[in-house]
């Protein structure tokens, strides 16, 4: 996501009412403040939507993932990140756990 995570609408209905509209990017809720607590609650919504950012990520992340204990199995899927069991490592003379296409004889 790129640009500001959380918008703050400011109208003559909210004026009145002595409340902000906070629109939050990541999940389009439209959200109600009143201005008694405004500060404090713009902070927890800006930690809420980079939990949930981070969450949405890392999922993304672990469902990319894929272990490897031969070397065979790598080549199912040319886009996916490789974790190497020690055991491959040692069995495929790879250094690294953690590769893009790794290839027997690679540095990683």
């Amino acid at each position: 996501m790129k640009g500001v995570p959380l918008r703050i609408e400011i109208g003559p209905k909210d004026l009145a009412n002595k409340q902000v509209r906070a629109v939050r990017r990541d999940s389009g809720a439209k959200i109600d403040i009143g201005n008694d607590g405004l500060v404090e609650e713009i902070k927890k919504l800006l930690d809420n939507i980079q939990h949930n950012l981070f969450d949405v990520a890392k999922q993304k992340r672990d469902a990319c993932i894929q272990i490897i204990h031969t070397w065979y199995q790598s080549l199912s899927n040319s886009r996916a990140t490789y974790l190497f069991t020690h055991q491959a490592q040692r069995v495929l003379g790879v250094r690294g756990c953690i590769g893009k296409n790794p290839s027997p004889t690679s540095d990683r």
